[in-house]
């Protein structure tokens, strides 16, 4: 590689060469495999009350790294239920491979202040204690424990246990309600419910979960089209109707967003898409039986006829309403 270089400038850029090396491997190599954070809980373990400031470089590493978050409300970060207030925040944390809506996410993060600059982690909820040297731990709900920074107001530590207590769900078929509903909605609904005064951020919100559903709906669309036309009973004609109808509603729904939700709802459709046609296995649902089954009358390719302007029949003798969702 440095066979071309005279040995004085082969020396020195083997110098920087090992310079920049070292400089771009020593965060990597500030912990060692054995020293390397398995999971969210255990790298919360290792922050101090001190690097709990939203602001603080530990905790913005720590966001980024287990949450993949920048800002506040990016999820899995979503404004917190008015009954947990003075929390403004709560982000939910799931391993990868957590299937069991049965039981809580692994990790709640509970967050005071919407400013930066302010916020702060206040309390955690977490399947298991967290380090003693660093949190106070209490078990509320089955399987969980809620924990407050060492050092913190005795007073106000009480005051969150007892918030969060009543909050969590409490039975099974509590959490699967609680699943139900992503952190976004339940903090629209818990604000509806409250019957105080309206948040300036609900209208903001409101339009992102519209924009949310009718995204997925176009998304099913599109999948509906491919498999169609994989079983060659939808042609290239109306296939490119029923997309530019959907896509067209989405557009729509598009323009009530916040600059904010504009940004983050290109890459969440780009993740739906991915989901639903890459992803997702289309050769299940395109084998012969299948295919009989998608086209059999007033099924789903009568259904997903409706977005094009053929009328349709629901039923034999009864027309189907335009824009039916298969």
């Amino acid at each position: 590689m440095f066979a071309g270089i005279p040995g004085i400038a082969r020396r020195r850029t083997l110098a920087v060469l090992t310079l920049w090396l070292s400089g771009a491997l020593a965060p990597a190599m500030a912990l060692s495999p054995v020293d390397q954070p398995i999971d969210a809980m255990q790298a919360l373990e290792d922050l101090r009350p001190k690097n709990l400031a939203w602001t603080s470089p530990e905790m913005r590493d720590f966001m980024q790294l287990w949450f993949n978050v920048g800002d506040l409300d990016e999820a899995p970060c979503a404004p917190a239920d008015a009954k947990l207030s003075p929390i403004t925040t709560v982000c939910e944390y799931k391993s990868g491979n957590q299937t069991d809506n049965a039981k809580p996410p692994r990790l709640l993060l509970g967050i005071v202040g919407k400013d930066p600059n302010t916020a702060r982690v206040v309390s955690v909820v977490s399947e298991r204690a967290l380090r003693e040297t660093s949190w106070k731990c209490r078990p509320s709900q089955p399987g969980t424990f809620v924990c407050t920074p060492v050092g913190g107001d005795s007073a106000e530590d009480e005051r969150l246990f007892t918030q969060w207590d009543k909050w969590l769900p409490r039975t099974e078929s509590e959490w699967f309600a609680w699943h139900a509903t992503d952190p976004e909605m339940r903090y629209i609904q818990s604000t509806l419910a409250s019957g105080g005064a309206m948040p300036a951020d609900i209208p903001r919100l409101l339009a992102w979960k519209n924009w949310q559903g009718v995204a997925m709906n176009t998304v099913r669309l599109e999948r509906l089209v491919m498999i169609g036309q994989l079983c060659r009973v939808l042609d290239q004609a109306d296939a490119d109707t029923i997309v530019r109808t959907a896509s067209a509603q989405l557009n729509q729904s598009r323009f009530a967003l916040a600059d904010q939700d504009r940004r983050r709802a290109k890459e969440w459709l780009k993740a739906l898409r991915m989901g639903a046609t890459q992803s997702a296995r289309l050769s299940d649902v395109t084998d012969e039986a299948s295919c009989q089954r998608f086209a059999a009358p007033y099924g789903t390719l009568a259904k997903l006829l409706t977005w094009t302007d053929k009328p349709q029949e629901a039923s034999p003798g009864v027309r189907a309403s335009p824009w039916t969702l298969p």
